[in-house]
């Protein structure tokens, strides 16, 4: 399966942006760069393709997107998109960190010795509202409290207040 190496350039504004891509039709593809996705999200999607090399391996892509990286100094030019150099990689994906060596591993366990733990001694918000329900409400004068019950004269049954006004005194089925 081939690789593409593309230059893709904004119709409008002119900006390029240099990248790579298996897919079958790279004229479709949008392109990955964080900073020619937004522009095209900001100017629209009006791009034309310029397909440079076919490649059919990702050393090949390598070697030739540095090339070309490297020969028009698309990361320090105002007229690219590219944040890095085209290497073919893709970079690292947003949202994962790079695994930490064992040197940083030691580093931040040393500095951790000695402190007590985040919620040690201390108990939850949750467990303490939990174990005493009318603690800390505010929003209801009666809630979490037992409601007071108020009997109908034409039925006879025990109603809380709020359904007793609504279903039952001058309301109720039994008039």
């Amino acid at each position: 399966m081939p690789i593409y190496l593309y230059v893709k350039t904004h119709n409008k504004t002119g900006l390029k942006y240099l990248g790579k891509t298996i897919s079958s039709n790279p004229h479709k593809y949008k392109g990955s760069g964080t900073y020619w996705l937004s522009h095209i999200r900001k100017h629209g999607n009006d791009v034309s393709t310029e397909i440079i090399k076919e490649c059919l391996t990702i050393d090949e892509i390598f070697t030739w997107g540095i090339y070309y990286s490297n020969l028009w100094n698309i990361v320090e030019s105002n007229t690219w998109a590219n944040l890095k150099p085209e290497s073919g990689d893709g970079g690292s994906v947003s949202g994962r960190r790079q695994p930490q060596t064992l040197e940083t591993k030691l580093k931040i366990s040393a500095s951790m010795k000695g402190r007590p733990a985040q919620n040690k001694g201390k108990k939850q918000k949750h467990k303490i509202r939990i174990d005493n329900p009318k603690l800390g409400i505010v929003d209801s004068k009666l809630k979490g409290r037992v409601r007071p019950k108020l009997q109908c004269p034409h039925c006879g049954k025990l109603i809380d207040e709020a359904n007793y006004h609504r279903y039952h005194g001058d309301k109720c089925k039994s008039l």
